[in-house]
């Protein structure tokens, strides 16, 4: 079955708009595919960043629970620092009220 050349002409605007068609769901498919792929490397970042998140996590947590002597006596000095001034306050208190019961004697009864 062949076409004569008037009915070519006439089925040209047809076969063009088919054609153009055609190229545009070709295209269509091809940045679906490069979506797809994008997705997937982004989604694989997406784990290795948390992998790394989690690492890094883990050495801060380590790092906080190490209870080094030096931590221990800065807390130590800082606990005495503390009370020398409290103690300091009180006495300061008691000696401007006689009579006066210190908080620590409070606590004691």
């Amino acid at each position: 079955m062949s076409m004569l050349p008037h009915e070519t002409e006439a089925n040209a605007p047809a076969i063009k708009l088919f054609q153009s068609a055609h190229g545009k769901l070709i295209t269509l498919q091809r940045i679906n595919d490069q979506l797809s792929g994008i997705l997937a490397q982004r989604q694989r970042v997406q784990d290795e960043l948390r992998m790394i998140k989690q690492q890094i996590d883990e050495v801060f947590e380590r790092e906080l629970r190490q209870d080094s002597p030096a931590v221990r006596a800065a807390n130590e000095a800082a606990a005495e620092n503390i009370a020398m001034r409290l103690n300091g306050l009180e006495s300061n208190a008691d000696s401007a009220m006689p009579g006066r019961r210190s908080g620590l004697e409070k606590l004691a009864t």
